[in-house]
């Protein structure tokens, strides 16, 4: 019985896949909200609306990070 456990479990440990998203339009829309607040706030920092451009590009940072956790998870 032993045996058998330790071969099952040696087969799980090697077990490879590839499993892909579960939702692949989340990564597509954080990326693109990003990609927009990041446009906008560099847009405002070169019309000299420093507070507002930087509350953007921070937005824009957590979309990025957001997707680059999604992918990560």
């Amino acid at each position: 019985m032993d045996a058998t456990f330790s071969s099952s479990m040696k087969q799980l440990a090697e077990r490879r896949g590839q499993y892909g998203f579960d939702a692949p339009y989340v990564v597509i829309i954080l990326g693109a909200i990003g990609a927009v607040l990041l446009l906008v706030g560099a847009l405002f920092i070169w019309l000299q609306w420093l507070v507002v451009g930087i509350i953007c590009l921070f937005y824009a940072a957590y979309m990025f990070l957001s997707v680059a956790s999604y992918n990560y998870t």
